[in-house]
């Protein structure tokens, strides 16, 4: 087996030129991909580059693909990849179809215009296309009619949303989604030993963000947050503020790009200067957003519990492990997103009603005035985590899965989804 990467520069498996460019941070949160398959020898990985993406928000105008080329080199570069050690292909029909397994994050797709979509033509592949979803409410419908364009192809997410009823109604056809947990990176380490001096409270954590997406309001209703419970607790920390120490932010857009910020790189402030709005918007990465003030791992550790509300969409957030391998006790809602994978309520983590407010302060105070049995799943938490949701480890895990996968593939033309991670 092959896994072909799709467009690898423009997003999710290292720092994007254009990030590195106007000196903004980067999410890596699939890097751990870049760093255990295109780094490893021992995997045969490639690129197909399209030449209609790019990591500034346009498309190249003039000999698109030799921009595309000239940005993957650079995006090499800085990600330190060889670029002799790897193939790319602008053909999709060079590709062999019975060895060569596609990868693909969703935006990718979404985020172009029509003709673009047209051009990345991996809907005449017919070998297996792996779809990450990350963010699949964007442009769902867009998103839904070009996976019915596809061959053969597993969708992928870090829950198996076949039994969301938001997934379901916009996915019909898709019976299964292969779990592809979150991995969490070294920086997370339980720095205070002594779990008793911890603050026995529960930290909320996240961004409250709101969507624009029609289809979104239509099933879910207006002014409804990608992730309500979190405007629930930020609405009510004061009322529980023995329980719960709330870090949760609004998540704001900051409305003029022209404006020159005390920390903008040179690059940044000569193209803001010289461009023109409707050109720096398409230009520029939107700017970052500063969501906590403090050292993330150290707050971790100050604390005995947390709680970082999931997307009612049916996915978590990567905080949730990162938090556990710092020893600190989950509360979560009770899901097979995190019950497929293993973890068991008042053993690894703490559940509680989805959308609960009361449930959830309930599920606090029993554990603040039961520090022992908090203490117990703090501790096999972050024994679990450690044990299963390394980077290296779901990596491993992960590409055993896509040769197996690809194996049944050849020898019977038919995808059949296994997942080492969902326990049985």
């Amino acid at each position: 087996m092959r896994l072909i990467l799709i467009n690898p520069h423009t997003f999710a498996y290292g720092k994007t030129v254009s990030a590195f460019i106007f000196k903004k941070r980067a999410p890596l949160k699939y890097d751990f991909l870049c760093e255990f398959f295109i780094k490893n020898k021992e995997r045969n990985t490639a690129f197909y580059i399209d030449g209609t993406r790019t990591s500034f928000n346009i498309s190249w105008p003039f000999f698109p693909k030799v921009f595309s080329y000239a940005e993957l080199l650079f995006w090499m570069v800085i990600n330190k990849i060889n670029p002799f050690k790897i193939k790319v292909y602008f053909d999709i029909n060079e590709l062999n179809p019975k060895e060569d397994v596609l990868f693909t994050f969703s935006r990718s797709i979404i985020n172009v215009n029509k003709k673009n979509q047209a051009q990345l033509k991996i809907n005449q592949f017919k070998g297996i296309i792996f779809i990450h979803l990350t963010h699949y409410f964007q442009e769902i419908r867009k998103l839904s009619q070009y996976l019915n364009t596809l061959h053969h192809y597993v969708a992928v997410a870090e829950n198996d949303l076949s039994k969301n009823p938001f997934f379901s109604n916009h996915f019909p056809n898709i019976d299964k989604v292969y779990q592809l947990p979150y991995a969490f990176s070294e920086r997370f380490v339980a720095k205070v030993t002594d779990y008793d001096k911890r603050i026995n409270k529960c930290m909320a954590m996240g961004t409250m963000c709101p969507v624009v997406e029609p289809d979104f309001f239509k099933f879910f209703g207006k002014d409804i947050d990608l992730q309500p419970m979190r405007r629930r607790i930020f609405q009510n920390s004061k009322r529980f503020a023995l329980e719960i120490d709330s870090l949760i932010k609004e998540f704001k857009e900051i409305k003029n790009i022209k404006k020159i910020e005390s920390g903008d790189s040179l690059a940044v402030k000569l193209v803001k200067k010289i461009l023109p709005y409707v050109f720096l918007e398409k230009i520029l990465p939107a700017p970052q957003k500063k969501y906590f003030q403090f050292d993330i791992v150290e707050k971790y550790n100050q604390y005995k519990m947390f709680v970082c509300p999931e997307e009612i969409i049916g996915l978590p957030s990567i905080n949730t492990f990162e938090g556990m391998a710092c020893q600190n006790a989950y509360l979560g809602i009770d899901s097979p997103m995190f019950t497929n994978i293993g973890m068991k309520h008042g053993e690894h983590y703490i559940s509680y009603e989805e959308n609960n407010l009361d449930d959830l302060v309930s599920k606090i105070r029993y554990y603040q005035n039961h520090p022992e049995e908090l203490k117990k799943i703090a501790q096999e938490g972050y024994k679990l985590v450690h044990q299963n949701f390394s980077r290296k480890k779901v990596a491993d895990k992960f590409w055993q899965d896509l040769v197996e996968i690809s194996n049944n593939f050849k020898q019977n033309n038919k995808v059949s989804i296994h997942c080492s991670f969902e326990k049985k």
